[in-house]
């Protein structure tokens, strides 16, 4: 049911690893799609919601050490999908989420991925696809 990622470490102060919720809103909304929704999903014997692969619209902002995961649009335009990152990446800002329909997700890189680069995208559970 867990795989292995590099994340930010979540720590419990003196007691080591914690799997608690990061503190900023962005990082713990992300963190709830990504890990405990699958989770909760296998739990009901439900399908786990299904990862898309899409084109970016415009550059994705990678890190270079870990996979990145961030808030933002997935449109279908005449039956292929694109996606662009909320304008506001920072995991405090929870005007990331406002608009938004999905998680874009993509590994690392030494640079910025160039718009029509291909990257795994998850629509929130709450939202649906925009576009037709």
């Amino acid at each position: 049911m867990f795989r292995i990622c590099s994340v930010k470490p979540v720590w419990n102060r003196g007691s080591g690893p914690s799997p608690r919720s990061p503190e900023n809103p962005v990082s713990a909304m992300i963190c709830f799609s990504e890990y405990v929704v699958p989770a909760l999903c296998l739990q009901q014997g439900r399908e786990v919601p299904e990862k898309v692969v899409t084109r970016l619209d415009e550059p994705f902002p990678a890190d270079r050490s870990r996979h990145r995961f961030l808030a933002g649009f997935i449109r279908s335009d005449r039956g292929e999908l694109f996606c662009r990152v909320s304008p506001k990446t920072e995991s405090h800002m929870m005007t990331a989420l406002a608009g938004s329909n999905g998680i874009i997700e993509a590994p690392p890189s030494p640079e910025a991925l160039p718009a029509g680069t291909p990257v795994t995208c998850s629509l929130f559970p709450w939202r649906s696809l925009a576009g037709g």
